[in-house]
């Protein structure tokens, strides 16, 4: 059954475009772009890479959940006021991509092949690269072009990360003033903005629970540590729907803290 779109708070002058991206602490958006933090962009292969870091029972959950991810991530770009397509991305380096066994030279096709849900205001846009500045924004682009200008800011062959927490967003994802300041620029990024549609359509609280706890431990994994998690609102959405994904998120980190 959908999910009753509500009323979008109007900010679209704002943000020219929404994008799913992966976690990584190094993915910077451009100017005018939303970031929705999701391990790998969500990409998935069943076999190869490392099943410590990435088990095949968790790799088939994302499988499955993947389309219901993204139609959620578009009613959320929808509830914000942002027109255009929902925008997929992969990214050089990627480590959630690696650990499934994904090359370099394959995860942007497979990243396109598996952004294909269904949904024709879901597209792949492109693979961002490393780039030592900023990209600005061309001033004639608008909502019509797919193109993403983010960047990412650590070196291809750099593979020290520097990430110092996790960082949870329930209220409209990150933007790129948010992502450079000194609170965010070194948190991993993951979006749980579209759990209340998942909830509706098809995924269980236990699915989102594993979820969640897959991309904080491949975090972990990657720095070697355990790193302190902290919930992000940046006040783009309806109260409501921030107060909900609120909830579901502090009883599932509450849950995975008791059972540690």
């Amino acid at each position: 059954m959908p999910v009753e779109k509500p009323i979008a708070k109007e900010i679209s002058s704002l943000f020219r475009s929404a994008t799913v991206s992966c976690m990584d602490e190094g993915y910077e958006p451009a100017l005018g772009e939303i970031h929705f933090g999701l391990v790998a962009s969500g990409v998935t292969k069943k076999e190869g890479g490392n099943i410590e870091m990435y088990s095949l029972e968790d790799r088939l959950l994302m499988e499955k959940a993947r389309p219901v991810i993204l139609r959620g991530l578009r009613w959320v770009a929808d509830m914000m006021g942002i027109v255009g397509n929902l925008k997929v991305t992969s990214h050089q380096s990627c480590g959630g991509a690696g650990a499934q066994g994904i090359g370099e030279d394959n995860v942007a096709d497979l990243t396109k092949i598996q952004s294909v849900v269904g949904d024709k205001r879901i597209v792949f846009a492109n693979h961002i690269p490393y780039k030592e500045k900023a990209e600005e924004v061309p001033d004639d682009s608008d909502i019509t072009d797919n193109q993403v200008y983010a960047r990412m800011t650590r070196k291809p062959e750099d593979h020290h990360h520097t990430a110092d927490r996790i960082e949870i967003t329930i209220g409209g994802g990150i933007d790129h003033t948010e992502k450079i300041d000194e609170q965010h620029k070194n948190s991993f990024i993951i979006s749980a903005e579209w759990i209340p549609y998942a909830l509706q359509n098809g995924l269980t609280k236990e699915d989102i629970t594993r979820i969640l706890k897959l991309q904080m431990g491949i975090a972990i994994k990657i720095m070697r540590r355990d790193l302190p998690v902290a919930i992000f609102d940046a006040g783009r959405l309806p109260a409501h729907i921030v107060e909900e994904n609120r909830k579901i998120v502090v009883d599932i980190l509450q849950s995975l803290t008791s059972s540690n």
